[in-house]
């Protein structure tokens, strides 16, 4: 999906269950536009028309899409302003935390140090790491859940 998203200029967003899903992340974390439909809970996390735009009628999002089309310049601001707000709130570091929060309340407090976690890097060798990134999505389930422990001793 990056590939292509990296590729458009738009990116358009339908939500299934009225929800956030991961495209709204993926599109921001390449730096484009998003163009997404209006859901209850984007107001709580996102600036539309600073963020992202977003649509309630398909002829909305036409009109939105020609427009923005049309203004280069403007749609680029929100691409990065987006890329901005992805940045501060929703890496799967970020997100991870999170739910650890949520669902292990106290976890923190009975790490190790999460900036002393090491992890390998795309040549095998180990490297300390601030954070685990996406070169976690790569890994088997075993390698993943070998992680996490390091992370969580108790999990």
């Amino acid at each position: 999906c990056a590939k292509k998203f990296s590729q458009s200029r738009i990116v358009l967003n339908e939500s299934i269950l009225d929800d956030l899903n991961m495209r709204q992340a993926e599109t921001m974390a390449c730096k484009r536009f998003l163009l997404t439909e209006w859901v209850p809970p984007i107001d709580e996390f996102f600036v539309d028309g600073e963020d992202l735009v977003t649509f309630k009628t398909i002829d909305e999002a036409v009109e939105k899409a020609r427009y923005y089309l049309a203004h280069e310049e403007e749609r680029n601001r929100i691409a990065q302003r987006g890329y901005e707000t992805f940045l501060k709130g929703w890496t799967y570091d970020i997100r991870a935390k999170t739910i650890l929060d949520v669902c292990l309340p106290g976890w923190r407090s009975s790490v190790r140090g999460v900036e002393d976690v090491c992890e390998y890097d795309l040549r095998g060798s180990l490297i300390p790491s601030s954070s685990i990134d996406y070169r976690l999505l790569s890994r088997s389930y075993d390698e993943q859940s070998r992680l996490v422990k390091e992370v969580v001793p108790n999990a």
